[in-house]
């Protein structure tokens, strides 16, 4: 509702759902400390500036648009063994071509990470494997549905390791 009070002003658009309770917003360096006033004014729990170097996932994004679909050309995408959801709707895509143009609407899109699982949880997945330092998505996971397990592994070491 906040962000659709900028259409003709500052460009604020949410960008990542990435739970119930937690979503982030990209858009201009004004708008975006507006918005962060305004939640905060409408009790929002936490609003906080994210340190990062781009509006990721909105239209200000249009411009590497070309370049990255450039580089996706000229990258052969073969069909996948096993389902691929993205995160721009939540869905399985089964088509290498269509993991491609999914990657480029990203740029723009907002990540649907909570619907990507819930839409995983729904075709039988009880489980998720973080690969990577940290533990953001293993948190983000059971803020969307506690009964999920979710573990990690942060090094090349630990995955060798890894019974799956």
């Amino acid at each position: 509702l906040i962000c659709s009070s900028y259409q003709d002003k500052e460009i604020v658009v949410i960008a990542n759902i990435n739970s119930p309770r937690q979503i982030v917003v990209s858009g201009t360096q004004d708008g975006v400390f507006d918005v962060i006033e305004k939640s905060k004014k409408s009790g929002a729990k936490l609003a906080i500036e994210l340190k990062v170097s781009g509006a990721f996932h909105s239209p200000l994004m249009k411009p590497a648009r070309a370049g990255l679909k450039k580089i996706l050309d000229s990258t052969k995408f073969r069909s996948p063994q096993y389902p691929f959801y993205n995160n721009v709707n939540g869905k399985i895509i089964l088509s290498g071509e269509k993991i491609k143009l999914s990657l480029i609407k990203q740029l723009e899109k907002p990540v649907l990470w909570t619907k990507s699982i819930i839409e995983m949880k729904n075709s039988g997945a009880e489980s998720f494997l973080e690969v990577g330092p940290g533990k953001v998505l293993q948190g983000l996971n059971k803020r969307i549905d506690s009964s999920l397990i979710s573990k990690g592994v942060d090094s090349l070491l630990k995955i060798e390791d890894l019974n799956v």
